[in-house]
């Protein structure tokens, strides 16, 4: 199965020192994919990551490392214009900066995973349903 995750996965997964998202990265059958936008996220973050999690940099950046060599990442400017143009309207009430996330799953029809309440909320009453849960994922 593929698999879009957001940043919010990515944070949950660096901060949290018992992680199952981690786990299940590196055991899993499935195949992870994120966009370039996620780099952008952790820079625009990091101070409050490093907070957070109590790590020093370079622990944050091995675990990252460890992360996104898991991980397969699109450039969203193969992302046709049209489909991304559906996705912001799909999260533009919610978070904009959702929109290469969902459109990166919409592009690959991939299941998007992401943590994020609200956003998933919005997403479902809009009639996008390939979303799945950590909870899910880990029966499959």
């Amino acid at each position: 199965m593929k698999i879009v995750i957001d940043s919010n996965i990515l944070f949950s997964a660096l901060l949290s020192s018992d992680n199952r998202f981690r786990s299940l990265l590196y055991l899993s059958k499935h195949t992870f994919y994120s966009c370039n936008f996620l780099f952008v996220e952790i820079f625009k973050h990091k101070d409050k990551i490093k907070a957070i999690s109590k790590l020093s940099e370079n622990e944050i950046l091995t675990q990252l490392g460890n992360i996104v060599s898991k991980i397969h990442f699109i450039n969203e400017e193969t992302i046709p214009r049209e489909i991304f143009n559906r996705a912001h309207s799909l999260c533009k009430d919610t978070d904009e900066n959702d929109t290469p996330f969902i459109a990166l799953s919409m592009f690959l029809d991939a299941y998007l995973l992401t943590g994020d309440k609200e956003l998933v909320k919005g997403l479902e009453k809009k009639g996008f349903d390939k979303i799945i849960s950590l909870k899910k994922l880990e029966k499959i």
